[in-house]
């Protein structure tokens, strides 16, 4: 990956290709690698990554409804 994938990602379509399927007699060349964050990471890049985490802390922000826990 060079600089600009690293930061937009490769592209929602990117496939991987696991070795380690081989042995298995699975499917090598599939849309996921073993962790879901490395995937998107890969998928989407940084963007998408920092993205996924503001929203989440949003929703968690958003949803605290005592003034103690804010």
């Amino acid at each position: 990956m060079n600089v600009i994938e690293s930061i937009v990602g490769k592209g929602f379509a990117t496939t991987f290709e696991i070795e380690h399927f081989k042995y298995r007699g699975l499917d090598t060349k599939n849309n996921s690698v073993d962790s879901a964050y490395l995937t998107f990471l890969v998928k989407y890049g940084l963007v998408g990554l920092a993205l996924i985490v503001i929203l989440f802390l949003r929703l968690i922000l958003v949803n605290i409804k005592l003034k103690e826990l804010k």
